[in-house]
């Protein structure tokens, strides 16, 4: 079971957040190996679960060894301008690249709200961090830059 976060995005604000992940006995997770990337990071939006995708999330891993490896998703301005406003579905998942187990390790629902001005692209959307709670078979999670609207 992933870990559940729900964000809310403004239009034409450019959004990223931190996902950390850790193994279910508390142990760090490696994304990436001296070799290479160990994982395989994706992840989509679609209006709903039976729906096409409306967004890919761009989605990188970074090599922090020994530390924590850090996966980033994120959107820029011009793509959640293109979203409409409204309620959307989310999730991310990690593909091991040794033999292609799919593990999704994040998902919720994303909204996106409408822009007055709708300027082409806006400041990074950051907030505050918010640590959920882990789940049995993915692990532990930070969500880091929860989106925050005062």
């Amino acid at each position: 079971m992933a870990t559940r976060a729900d964000f809310i995005i403004d239009q034409s604000s450019t959004f990223s957040t931190n996902i950390d992940l850790s193994q279910s006995d508390g142990t760090l997770l490696q994304l990436n190996s001296p070799g290479g990337a160990l994982y395989t990071a994706s992840g989509a939006i679609r209006k709903s679960h039976s729906t096409g995708v409306i967004q890919n999330f761009t989605c990188a891993t970074t090599d922090q060894s020994p530390n924590q490896d850090k996966l980033t998703i994120s959107l820029t301005g011009a793509q959640t301008k293109a979203i409409k406003a409204g309620v959307y579905v989310y999730d991310v998942n990690i593909v091991r690249n040794s033999d292609s187990h799919t593990t999704r390790v994040l998902e919720g629902q994303v909204e996106f709200t409408p822009s007055v001005v709708n300027p082409p692209d806006s400041a990074i959307f950051s907030g505050i961090g918010v640590d959920y709670a882990s789940s049995p078979n993915a692990g532990n999670f930070s969500v880091n830059d929860t989106p925050y609207r005062p």
